[in-house]
């Protein structure tokens, strides 16, 4: 089977741990999606040229997730601040997620022919 995630790819902010790690949407259903034997396992999205880019990119390498559409813009990765609560439930405050260049991601007519080969998509998704 073939998967592909498209949504963010972030870096998660713990500051009651002073932690931080990937995750996002995207990540972590494709990191499930391999961990299931998914041959063939792919996102796609926008990170940004940073440290945090660098990290995530990491760790989609190390379990072996297609990059191919995923694409480097200048500017920041997204990222979101995440906070517990005494029994563990995770919480973010307004303005705690920041978009970065995710907020620019828009699919080309060609990245649309390779993932949708019969399916056209509005104009606003694409770039």
């Amino acid at each position: 089977m073939k998967v592909i995630a498209l949504s963010a790819l972030c870096i998660d902010h713990f500051p009651q741990q002073e932690i931080s790690v990937p995750g996002g949407n995207s990540l972590n259903f494709a990191i499930h999606a391999k961990n299931m034997k998914m041959e063939e396992v792919a996102v796609a999205g926008f990170l940004g040229k940073d440290d945090e880019a660098e990290q995530i990119l990491k760790l989609l390498n190390k379990n072996k997730i297609n990059i191919d559409l995923l694409y480097m813009k200048q500017g920041q990765t997204a990222s979101n601040k995440l906070y517990n609560t005494p029994d563990g439930e995770r919480y973010s405050k307004p303005g705690d997620w920041q978009n970065g260049v995710f907020n620019k991601f828009r699919f080309s007519e060609s990245d649309c022919a390779r993932i949708f080969p019969n399916l056209c998509l509005p104009w606003y998704l694409l770039r």
